[in-house]
């Protein structure tokens, strides 16, 4: 019995030298990308086409015990794309996204300033997008939102009293639904179309690189 007290506590103090982080600690992270392309075709004449992107995800997190991390994220990403250039059959589409996301992360100690991570995640995104051509008085017009649920599994590592390096797997456990309707007006007729998809997929079965993402977070005092 002693022998067992003895472990138990042991543990503890184990856990507790591990658990480097306190209830109430803030810290934030997130995600910016911009891109760009311009690409020639060789054909006669030439046909152009550019590309140009931009996303930004802002992620907010509080730990509400020493292992147990509160995330809430914003999203919004803008794409622009433009085939044959400067020809009769030009077309142009941009796209806007807009979403947010709550998420949950429970940590387990696994060596000093090392855990193991397993996070949910609840999130929803409205897109917008308008393709448009020379040739054609038409344009088309789609709306959608998609709700999604998922789950994974990672590692977290302390670098510092200020920077955290975390992995995940980002398609262990996805539950998701989508609703978009699409408008394309010609001249004063339109023709509406709708889809609804709903999707399951887990990543038990294997994964490939980019299905894990990869993430640096800064602590806040």
């Amino acid at each position: 019995m002693k022998k067992l007290c003895f472990v138990l506590a042991s543990f503890c103090l184990v856990y507790a030298a591990e658990a480097q982080f306190s209830t109430g600690q803030r810290m934030i992270g997130g995600q910016l990308s911009v891109g760009y392309s311009n690409t020639d075709i060789n054909t006669t004449p030439i046909q152009k086409q550019n590309s140009s992107s931009v996303s930004l995800s802002p992620t907010f997190y509080r730990f509400s015990s020493p292992t147990r991390l509160n995330g809430f994220g914003l999203q919004y990403s803008y794409a622009h794309q433009k085939t044959g250039i400067g020809s009769p059959s030009e077309q142009t589409y941009n796209s806007h996204l807009i979403g947010a996301f709550v998420s949950q992360t429970h940590l387990q100690p696994l060596v000093k300033k090392l855990y193991f991570t397993l996070s949910g995640t609840v999130g929803a995104n409205y897109q917008f997008q308008k393709t448009s051509s020379t040739n054609s008085p038409a344009t088309t017009d789609t709306k959608g939102v998609n709700v999604y649920l998922r789950g994974g599994i990672g590692l977290l590592y302390q670098l510092n009293q200020r920077f955290v390096l975390s992995t995940q797997l980002n398609n262990l456990v996805s539950l998701e639904f989508g609703h978009n309707k699409s408008t394309t007006f010609n001249g004063t007729s339109s023709v509406n179309s709708t889809t609804n998809q709903v999707g399951f997929s887990t990543g038990l079965n294997g994964f490939s690189l980019n299905s894990v993402g990869i993430g640096v977070s800064y602590l806040l005092k």
